[in-house]
């Protein structure tokens, strides 16, 4: 199963292969790492990941983009492409096989968008190429993806949970999930699906709540108090509420008090940082750790 635990995403190395990881891992004391997108495509990684597991002791979690394929896209569930959201459910279903091959029992996903989009790079992401579709439609092409997900999940043991995304910025939002009343709407139109949850991430909350004018820690109460249990995997990054950076986690941050009183600890978290120092990303994770279990 996929166990509880302070995790760091693989992305925190600037599009390297998944064996540079590793590597770069290998003389620190951090064996909890959650493998996402920003990785360089590596054909058939299921042997190096279970070497992994067994040799060097690494407890995995699977996330959205991974494993990467050969030629970039953006997955998205929510597409009004259907060749395009046929795409994303194949790449997703191939991630929760991985997941399973690795005796994981958990897969976390993107909610989805609203336009088509494009890969533009590390740091910058995506960029649109549409005009952004009306969001009944998108929430209901999501809804469906997650069903079948769910569905296909179920067969493999596997729970499957959908993130909260955010604005890309104060004129354009072409994310849906981004706000509480979209997780109601999930929780209510999915909520036979014993198998879905919910991936919180907390920098995708400050940036949403810096555009559309929302209390922070109110969503917050919102989602916890309401889906706590709902809740698999909690994703925690820094930024100016600007755009989603993926800064490094410090302890002036104003997640701090709020995770401290959160139960957190039967939960997959997972420290989210991209484009840091090695020691920064370290110090980071420490201290994230202390915050979820003390010291």
């Amino acid at each position: 199963m996929t166990r509880p635990g302070v995790y760091l995403s693989s992305s925190f190395q600037k599009t390297k292969a998944i064996d540079e990881v590793f590597h770069a891992l290998s003389e620190t004391d951090v064996r909890f790492v959650e493998l996402s997108g920003g990785s360089e495509y590596t054909p058939d990684p299921l042997p190096r990941l279970k070497e992994a597991q067994q040799k060097d002791g690494y407890i995995f979690s699977v996330h959205n983009y991974f494993p990467p394929p050969a030629q970039s896209f953006i997955l998205n569930i929510a597409s009004s492409d259907d060749e395009e959201r046929r795409r994303s459910l194949g790449f997703a279903k191939n991630s929760m096989r991985l997941a399973g091959a690795l005796g994981l029992d958990l897969y976390t996903i993107h909610a989805g968008y609203r336009s088509r989009l494009v890969p533009k790079g590390y740091a910058d992401y995506f960029e649109d190429i549409s005009p952004t579709d009306a969001r009944e439609g998108a929430v209901e092409r999501c809804f469906a993806s997650v069903r079948e997900l769910c569905g296909f999940g179920r067969s493999l043991g596997i729970r499957v949970g959908v993130e909260n995304l955010f604005p890309i910025n104060a004129k354009k939002n072409y994310s849906i999930m981004c706000v509480p009343d979209e997780w109601d709407e999930m929780f209510r139109a999915l909520g036979d699906l014993d198998n879905l949850g919910m991936l919180f991430d907390f920098g995708h909350l400050n940036v949403t709540c810096h555009y559309l004018g929302l209390d922070r820690e109110a969503a917050i109460q919102h989602a916890f108090g309401k889906y706590g249990n709902r809740i698999f995997e909690v994703h925690v990054s820094q930024n100016e509420g600007d755009f989603d950076s993926h800064d490094v986690f410090t302890r002036d941050s104003w997640m701090i008090p709020i995770l401290k009183r959160l139960p957190l600890q039967d939960k997959v978290v997972t420290l989210e940082t991209r484009g840091h120092a090695l020691a920064d990303v370290l110090s980071g994770y420490q201290l994230l750790q202390e915050v979820v279990y003390g010291g």
